[in-house]
């Protein structure tokens, strides 16, 4: 062979060494460009989700705050309630046991009354009109519990829905 061939075959390997040379930096490049493109996408992908999940953290918190407060204030109202349906059964039950401490007086002299005619020895009439007035007081005493009750128990009725 020439030298004038040994000098063009070296020239053709330092040109071909030199395009390999460029492909292969070129090569990892371009592959390192896309690796670091679909890395950033993935981790604009995590930061959205880990957005989202703090989003929804927050919301939870939140919601359970508000549940909190919402049971505490329904409990305070409750409590008012409460102690508003004590003070009503209260006072219904002072004002029933004075009518019948009432009632017990009224009998206990209509006995008297009534022993005291027997002893008397008055007429059959005269007992028979005692008895009527008796049952008329017991009827009227009743009638007016049941009156009182309807119309007072009524009255809390409004002034507990106020």
């Amino acid at each position: 062979m020439s030298v004038r061939a040994i000098e063009v075959r070296l020239d053709a390997m330092d040109k071909a060494t030199a395009v390999l040379s460029e492909t292969v930096n070129r090569v990892p490049t371009a592959l390192q460009v896309a690796i670091n493109n679909v890395k950033s996408e993935q981790q604009e992908v995590v930061t959205g989700i880990n957005q989202q999940i703090s989003a929804l953290r927050e919301l939870i918190q939140l919601q359970r705050s508000n549940d909190l407060e919402a049971r505490n204030k329904a409990e305070r109202a409750n409590e008012v309630l409460l102690t508003k349906i004590e003070s009503i059964l209260n006072t219904t039950r002072d004002g029933l046991t004075d009518r019948v401490n009432a009632n017990e007086r009224r009998l206990s002299a209509l006995d008297a009354a009534n022993l005291a005619q027997r002893q008397g020895g008055d007429d059959s009439r005269a007992n028979l009109t005692m008895i009527i007035s008796a049952i008329a007081v017991v009827v009227a005493v009743i009638f007016g519990m049941v009156g009182y009750n309807v119309g007072h128990g009524s009255q809390q009725t409004r002034e507990l829905a106020k």
